[in-house]
């Protein structure tokens, strides 16, 4: 890893359990873009959660819907805390064929051009949504 994805981890890693409590507290409501992401998924569908922390409140929300979801996160300390939450369902160590998987900011262009270029089309792209704690908000789906 490059010395600034290290001290994201180890950010992370530090702050696991205050990120909780902070997460929790934020005020974000994410419902809107949750359901409209539930609204392009076939019934039954499995759900990859890339960067699913402690699985609050994103993964809690579609377990609390029934979708089987899989989390992946380069923080050990937040998988197991999803680990904990979500015992039924699968929480993974953030890494892809040996090489780290974790956040980056890229040019929207540069996100759009991986989705695509990995079968995936974009149904839509919000840049610091203000109802969203001014996240970035990517939904994609499998290109038909």
């Amino acid at each position: 890893m490059s010395s600034d994805s290290d001290r994201i981890v180890d950010l992370y890693e530090r702050n696991a359990r205050n990120y909780v409590v902070d997460r929790r507290s934020a005020g974000w409501d994410e419902s809107a873009w949750l359901d409209r992401f539930i609204a392009l998924l076939p019934e039954e569908a499995a759900i990859l959660d890339i960067g699913c922390g402690c699985g609050e409140p994103i993964a809690r929300y579609f377990i609390d819907r029934n979708f089987t979801v899989e989390g992946v996160d380069a923080s050990p300390s937040l998988v197991s805390l999803c680990r904990e939450r979500f015992p039924n369902h699968g929480v993974a160590m953030g890494s892809y064929h040996g090489e780290p998987l974790y956040h980056a900011s890229l040019a929207a262009e540069e996100y759009r051009g991986l989705l695509e270029a990995n079968g995936f089309r974009v149904a839509e792209h919000v840049s610091e949504d203000p109802n969203c704690g001014r996240h970035t908000i990517w939904l994609a789906q499998a290109a038909k």
